[in-house]
């Protein structure tokens, strides 16, 4: 009778347990239009939330995970490391991509998600309106700018790549700043020059465009329009078959991912840790196809010169002329820019950094050397200018006199327009003004005549500087002998305003750091302004570091591959000059 009534009672309480057990499970998970709605209240309503779920099912802890990780656009770390560390016992038979949000999740600082006592993830778990109260503390901490991702690898014996984001900013669609989309320009050229850029805009206007030249980072840019977005396309290869080539900007007036201003916002970086003393490789400055007045994509440079590695280094006009000094090899190819800082690799692949001046002359026997007032560049008037056979191929066409060297004598000295063939291991001098007739009563036919060039350092490390095998000028100067900067002459919208920036710089233990930070991509990164820069390089101990080319130049190239996602709507920039290791 009694093992009767235990048994009744047993499967009694079995009854009660089974029926609340389906109240008990709903109220212990969340549906996904409560969790959507939540993540929208303390991100924003802008988020970008890929939602392909109906609003009455529930979400899982893996769900929850990529979700904010998407909505807090961190999606993009994904690219950065790879899912054969396995944290948890129970995430082993997860496919690759759900691997890498579950890693994700728990190494942003703060973390998003942590396992249990037991070693556990528990991916497929529903999440509980009390595990969501606990993660909706850590979203309003998040959208206040406080989230944080690091992490470093050994590449190579030496090298040590480092990548890193911080903050929190909305995406913006570009669609919907208006009905037509944004109004757009094409820019055509950009000119060391004001007179290139006068010239080529008004051959553009005979040809029936509106052209303007904005003047920024020291160059007068030419820009045809502005067309509506839907008009690019046909636009730009209609001015493509007339012979200029053009790239897609616009103007602050407009939303854009090119000049768009983030107050704030996420920031993303790459950096190189590369110690000389370990490493095998050798770092070096190289020029697009070896000539002055040529760009190309940093992919194909680092390919053709077979390099491990590569970043974007110093500014450059449109045809591709470099800014500054550079020397590659012991050979000056361009002269320097006033105001402007460099640095220097040494034969040990030590760097050194200055501002550096030069000292050029020509040399006749018997007589006073003579000045020459530039290398690789147009005359400015009443000047003696040198072009070598790395000036691809001719002079600037440009009246005045030319005096044409090889094998140290005198070739031809005449009155020309320009356009000489400059002969492979020589040089011409071209003249205008009292250079132009100095040349005509001294350089005949025959006459011995030898160039004299002497690197004249401001600042330091004199000794270093005689045995720099490479020099490139860029800026502003970041920091000098420990004390940070910035130095240097540059205009205030480079400096103030927040670009994609690229830096070299020499750290307190002699290790070299390449960094590059992205820009003008809402949600990925916005960029840094100069004194952000400087604060960010304290992170790395840096003694010395120069800012180099920002901007769509800025390219992270390592192993075959680009890293970084380039600025420009475009994709990859031709660009003049780039540092390798190989």
């Amino acid at each position: 009778m009694k093992k009767n009534l235990t048994i009744r009672l047993i499967v009694l309480l079995f009854l009660i347990i089974a029926v609340s057990l389906p109240g008990l499970t709903a109220e212990s998970r969340l549906s996904w239009s409560d969790f959507i709605t939540s993540l929208k209240n303390i991100l924003g309503p802008s988020i970008v939330i890929n939602q392909n779920r109906s609003n009455t099912q529930f979400v899982t802890r893996l769900d929850a995970a990529q979700t904010i990780i998407d909505a807090l656009s961190y999606n993009d770390l994904y690219d950065y490391f790879d899912a054969g560390y396995v944290p948890f016992q129970d995430i082993q038979n997860l496919n690759e991509d759900e691997k890498k949000v579950v890693i994700l999740s728990t190494q942003l600082n703060p973390p998003l998600f942590s396992g249990d006592a037991q070693g556990l993830f528990r991916p497929h778990d529903p999440l509980t309106p009390k595990e969501f109260s606990f993660l909706k503390e850590k979203l309003k901490t998040y959208s206040q700018g406080n989230i944080y991702y690091e992490s470093s690898k050994i590449i190579e014996p030496g090298i040590m790549l480092m990548v890193k984001k911080w903050g929190f900013g909305e995406p913006i669609s570009l669609s919907s700043t208006s009905s037509s989309g944004p109004t757009v320009y094409l820019q055509v050229g950009a000119f060391s020059e004001r007179f290139r850029a006068e010239n080529t805009s008004t051959f553009l206007k005979e040809l029936g465009y509106n052209t303007s030249i904005v003047e920024e980072q020291s160059l007068f840019k030419v820009r045809v329009g502005p067309f509506p977005a839907q008009e690019i396309s046909s636009t730009q290869e209609k001015l493509n078959k007339q012979g200029f080539p053009s790239v897609p900007v616009t103007q602050k007036n407009t939303v854009s991912t090119s000049d768009l201003k983030v107050e704030g916002g996420a920031v993303f970086s790459l950096a190189l840790l590369y110690d000389p003393n370990i490493s095998t490789y050798t770092p070096e400055v190289v020029l697009a196809h070896d000539k002055i007045l040529e760009r190309e994509k940093m992919s194909i440079i680092a390919s053709q010169k077979n390099a491990f590695f590569a970043v974007n280094a110093g500014f450059f006009s449109q045809e591709g002329d470099p800014i500054g000094i550079l020397m590659i090899k012991r050979k000056v190819l361009s002269d320097p820019q006033e105001g402007w800082y460099s640095f220097g690799i040494t034969q040990d692949k030590e760097l050194v950094f200055g501002m550096v001046h030069l000292n050029i002359s020509a040399s006749l026997p018997n007589q006073k050397g003579f000045a020459i007032h530039g290398i690789n560049r147009p005359n400015r008037g009443n000047e003696v200018v040198l072009f070598d056979d790395s000036y691809n191929g001719k002079t600037p066409r440009t009246q005045g006199v030319e005096t044409v060297v090889l094998n140290g004598l005198v070739q031809v000295t005449s009155r020309t327009n320009g356009e000489t063939s400059i002969p492979k291991g020589g040089f011409i001098l071209q003249g205008k003004g009292e250079g132009a007739d100095w040349m005509l009563q001294n350089l005949y036919p025959g006459t011995p005549l030898s160039i004299k060039i002497t690197i004249l350092p401001e600042t330091r490390d004199m000794e270093k500087w005689l045995r720099v095998e490479y020099i490139l000028s860029s800026g502003p100067l970041l920091f000098q002998n420990g004390l940070p900067g910035p130095f240097g002459e540059f205009r205030k919208e480079i400096v103030e305003n927040k670009h994609p920036r690229a830096v070299i710089g020499q750290t307190q233990e002699g290790k070299i750091l390449f960094l590059a930070v992205d820009g003008r991509r809402p949600g990925h990164s916005s960029g840094l302004t100069i004194l952000e820069l400087v604060e960010e390089l304290k992170n790395y101990q840096v003694t010395d570091a120069l800012n180099l080319d920002g901007g769509g130049s800025v390219t992270f190239y390592l192993q075959g591959k680009i890293l970084n996602w380039p600025s420009d709507l475009a994709g990859e920039r031709k660009i003049s000059t780039a540092i390798i290791l190989k």
